[in-house]
């Protein structure tokens, strides 16, 4: 049942966005600024797309917990058509991250370590939750670049935690094929913020140490990368929540890389982690992971 509903997520996500892209043009057009990476009108919340029928073929299949990232789907909607402030994205984007937490099949196991410790664990992996939600919403800003690693990384959460997955990166795969260089259309705070907290969730009902720590690997390209970014502002006491455009992704691309190229390498980069890991362990994802970071550096100081 679940290969072919993968195939139907494809083709209904690729054809639901022929039909609405007439809508999303006329309501949701992003026109480009001083920070943007697009140069020419293009229309944005395509992601709610992939996002319905991700969670319509999940539910089928038995995983409801997506149901509980619709206010954060809803709230990233509004900002993407009226621009609401960042405080109040962060408190969705906290209440979810903690009910994600709450209603993990894994939480029995925080139950008996004392109200303390399970009160400082929460507020950590809410925290850590909240954090990969806005870095998965801070690297959409090239043509395919979010869409593309994350087919590579919900493949991986199919592989290793639930093959159900599956599902997501094929409805997500028929939105890329909208989305990659040149994007006729993007996907939104709505679609970016779901990814982020549909693998922060998916990350929570691993039940294998090796496994999650190779997920959060083959993750790498697209979450150090504003990560580092961040700890580089704030060593060098910039505003770490001002816009911005320091992320290597968005340097690579104004020192004259293309859309096509930069997106391309990221993805290839999540691509190798996770056949590193399949051919090789743990110990392989962490050599090609090392390779990865060598080949980060060099690009940030020589390109």
């Amino acid at each position: 049942m679940i290969i072919l509903l993968c195939f139907i997520n494809f083709f209904t996500s690729f054809f639901l966005l022929y039909f609405t892209y007439p809508i999303f043009l006329k309501f949701l057009l992003d026109r480009p600024n001083e920070r943007s990476s697009h140069i020419k009108p293009t229309p944005r919340g395509g992601g709610l797309i992939f996002v319905f029928i991700s969670i319509i073929s999940l539910f089928l299949v038995g995983n409801l917990r997506p149901f509980l990232l619709l206010p954060l789907v809803f709230i990233g909607l509004i900002d993407d058509k009226f621009q609401i402030s960042s405080f109040t994205r962060f408190i969705f984007q906290l209440v979810t991250s903690f009910l994600l937490i709450y209603f993990c099949k894994n939480f029995y196991i925080l139950e008996d370590i004392g109200n303390l410790n399970l009160i400082i664990i929460i507020s950590f992996l809410t925290i850590f939750g909240t954090s990969i939600i806005n870095f998965s919403n801070f690297v959409d800003g090239l043509d395919g670049l979010l869409a593309g690693t994350m087919c590579v990384i919900f493949v991986s959460l199919a592989i290793f935690v639930d093959f159900r997955y599956l599902l997501v990166s094929t409805s997500l795969l028929g939105f890329l094929l909208w989305n990659w260089s040149p994007a006729k259309i993007f996907m939104g705070d709505g679609g970016s913020t779901f990814l982020g907290a549909l693998f922060f969730s998916a990350l929570l009902n691993s039940n294998n140490l090796n496994n999650f720590i190779a997920i959060l690997i083959i993750s790498s390209p697209i979450m150090l990368d504003p990560l580092i970014c961040v700890i580089r502002r704030f060593v060098n006491k910039q505003p770490i929540f001002k816009s911005h455009k320091l992320h290597l992704y968005q340097r690579l691309n104004q020192s004259g890389w293309s859309h096509k190229k930069i997106s391309s390498l990221y993805v290839l980069s999540s691509l190798l982690l996770l056949l590193s890991y399949i051919t090789g362990g743990l110990i392989f994802i962490i050599i090609s992971f090392v390779l990865m970071m060598i080949l980060a550096i060099w690009l940030d100081k020589k390109i």
